[in-house]
């Protein structure tokens, strides 16, 4: 996961990404989340695994929705050219799977 966050980062400081606070407050999120259900997992014996399977599926997608819409945005503004959603995963391809 942080490897993710890393490069995903590094990348949109490269590019001057504007909303990189928003997105870092995504991941602190994310993180918190995951701590304090790390935390429960410890205290309590029987934990309701589809619970987080949920919690991190929908984080994931809406991440992924809005911050594609956020970066078609961004670049569209910078670049005078809008991108389609498809084209910017191109671009961060290496984020979603690193090689």
């Amino acid at each position: 996961m942080n490897y993710h966050f890393q490069t995903e980062e590094r990348i949109f400081k490269e590019r001057n990404y504007s909303n990189l606070d928003y997105h870092q407050d995504e991941y602190d999120e994310l993180s918190a989340k995951l701590l304090e259900t790390q935390t429960q997992l410890v205290k309590v014996e029987m934990f309701a695994a589809e619970e987080i399977i949920n919690f991190i599926t929908n984080w994931l997608h809406q991440h992924i929705l809005s911050i594609l819409q956020m970066q078609a945005q961004d670049h569209a503004k910078t670049q005078k050219v809008e991108k389609s959603r498809f084209d910017i995963l191109d671009d961060f391809g290496d984020v979603l799977i690193p090689a």
